[in-house]
This record gives C-alpha cells, structure tokens and sequence, in this order.
C-alpha cells in the first residue's frame, strides 16, 4: 500500500499562544507590518529597476537605430557626392578628349584611303598604318604635355610633334591632290585634320600648366576692368587708375580708382611751392644808402595821409612809369611833402 504525500499549498498559519498578553501581540504586529512593508518598499525598487533597465535598453536601442539611420543618409550622400564627381569628371574628359578623338579619327580615315589606293593594302593593313602614323604625333604630344606639368622645357618635344604632323598632313593632302596642283576639299580637310592634332593637346597641356602655376601663386592675377562711362568721360585719369591696379595689383576697380585718387593727392601735397626771387636793386654806391624804401613807402602813401603822421616826411605814391626808372632818380625828382599838422 502506498502512501502518496502531497505539499501543501498554502503553509498553515502560526497560531499566537493563549498566553501571548496583548502587549506583546501588539509588537508582533508591528514587526509583521514593518516587514511587509519593507518587502513591499524592495519590491517597488526590483520593480522601478527593472523598468529603468527597460526605458535604457530602449532608449539606447533607439539610438543606435538613429546613429544607422544616420549613417546609411551620409553614406547615401556620400555615394551620390562621388557619383556626381564621377560624372563631372568623365563630362570633362569627354569634352576635352572628344574633340581630339574625332579630329584624329578624321586623319585615320584620309590615312586609310591613302594605304588602300596607293599602296594597294587591304583594310586591315591599311588600319594598323594609319594608327601608327597617327599615334607618332599624339605620343610625342603626350610626352610633351607630361614635362610642361613638370615644369620641364618642351620646345624640342613641340617641334617633332609639329614636324610629325605636317609630315602626315603633307601626305593626306598631296594624296588627294594631283601631285599638289589643284586643292579640293578631300586634301584640305585631311590634311587640316592631321595638322590639329598636336595643337589641340597642347592647348590642353597649356591650360593645364597656367591652372597649376596659378594654385603656386606664379601667375598674375587679372587686372582691374573699368566701365566704358569712365574710360569716356575720364580718359588720362582712367589709364593712370589702370597703371595704378597693374603696380599695385588690385583687381577692384574702385579700390583701384581710390588709391589713384590718394596718390595724386599725396604727390601734389608733397610738389614743392615755386618761390618768388628776392627783389635786385641796381643802385649801388652812396645814392642807394642815402635813397628812402621807396617801395616800402609807396603803399604807406597810398593809403595813409600826410597829416597822419606828424613831424615825419611822406612820399607821394609812384607812378607806374617812373618805377622803371632808377631808384636815384626817382628820388631825386619825387617832391618830398611836408607832413605838419595844420
């Protein structure tokens, strides 16, 4: 026979002892409620720390969701940024090496006749000739392009370009021409084409070398342009402004016209003032101790009386005829006034 033993749900409660007093059951209650009490304040703490725990792990879950968001928009930008550099960059090959590619294909092509009809090679043949003798020009060219971004000299490299290409343009045109008697458009044409070439990549290599030379700081900047009012109505003063900004480098017309306005004033300012000669008297001897300022009394007579000025001799003023006359003389015959008071 077997006994089978089943656990208890709910534990049996203690009794309180008949002989616990009042007092003493009141303590136990207060303990009792104390401890609930303190279990309940834990659980609360469990319980708000879990849920911090929750609003964290959330919230750094939804940052991490915005840090990728935001990272899949930069690279987005990113890969959009590249592909449009990618773009500029092959529009600007493109036109810069188009026109060279066709204007070759060009010369390629009057080449071509000329292998086939002269030389009686078939097309294969008469291709890898025209290719050949074209790419002579272009490599030369290339090699000269290469040293001008070095800062090398290139003259020489220019000159077999050019010779290289005049030569291949001479046999385009001489061969439709008859023996170089009558020009047609067939032979300008080819023979322009091959000629082209060459120039065109210099023009290429050149421009590249002024961007260069203008990032070091080795090309001069452009000058100042001034309107058609100001070159109209003030010609000289519009030039002197314009030599001013070439000096100076100035590229603003108005500060240019300011600082030439500033100069022109500093250079009268700093002009010495012309000086009067001092006066000459051609009298010399006792006559010129003994002759009275004539000059000097002159005006004095002029506006001043005689009888303003009592006990002392006044002269009369000087006629104009008589000042060019000998001082002596003029005082001899200058009638001397008595200034007495009446």
């Amino acid at each position: 026979m077997s006994i089978v033993l089943k656990r208890a749900k709910n534990p049996p409660r203690s009794r309180v002892p008949a002989d616990v007093s009042a007092e003493q059951l009141a303590r136990l209650s207060e303990a009792r409620v104390r401890q609930i009490r303190a279990e309940a304040e834990a659980q609360r703490q469990i319980r708000a720390a879990e849920l911090a725990d929750e609003r964290e792990r959330r919230r750094l879950a939804e940052e991490d969701r915005r840090r990728a968001k935001i990272a899949r928009r930069r690279e987005r930008a990113e890969k959009a940024a590249a592909g449009a550099a990618l773009a500029q960059r092959l529009r600007t090959r493109l036109v810069l090496v188009a026109p060279i590619l066709l204007v070759n294909a060009l010369a390629v092509g009057g080449q071509i006749g000329f292998a086939t009809e002269r030389l009686h090679w078939n097309l294969a043949q008469a291709l890898v000739f025209a290719g050949a003798l074209e790419s002579v020009a272009i490599y030369i060219q290339w090699h000269a392009h290469e040293a001008r971004l070095a800062g090398d000299a290139v003259a020489r490299l220019t000159a077999a370009s050019y010779g290289v290409a005049l030569l291949v343009s001479g046999i385009n045109y001489e061969h439709y021409t008859e023996h170089w008697q009558v020009p047609n458009t067939k032979a300008v044409t080819f023979g322009l084409m091959s000629l082209l070439s060459p120039w065109l990549w210099g023009m290429h290599s050149r421009r590249q070398h002024r961007d260069r030379l203008r990032e070091a700081g080795l090309v001069d900047r452009r000058t100042a342009h001034f309107s058609g009012a100001r070159w109209l109505h003030f010609p000289f003063r519009t030039l002197g402004a314009l030599r001013w900004a070439v000096a100076h480098g100035v590229q603003d017309p108005a500060a240019a016209w300011v600082g030439y306005a500033a100069q022109r004033r500093d250079d009268a300012d700093s002009r010495p003032l012309p000086q009067a000669e001092p006066a000459t008297d051609p009298v010399t001897g006792p006559a010129a101790e003994e002759a009275p300022p004539v000059w000097r009394a002159a005006p004095v007579a002029l506006f001043v009386p005689a009888s303003a000025v009592p006990g002392r001799m006044a002269l009369a003023p000087v006629k104009p005829e008589a000042a060019q006359r000998p001082v002596a003389d003029r005082v001899q015959k200058q009638p001397l006034k008595a200034a007495t008071a009446s």
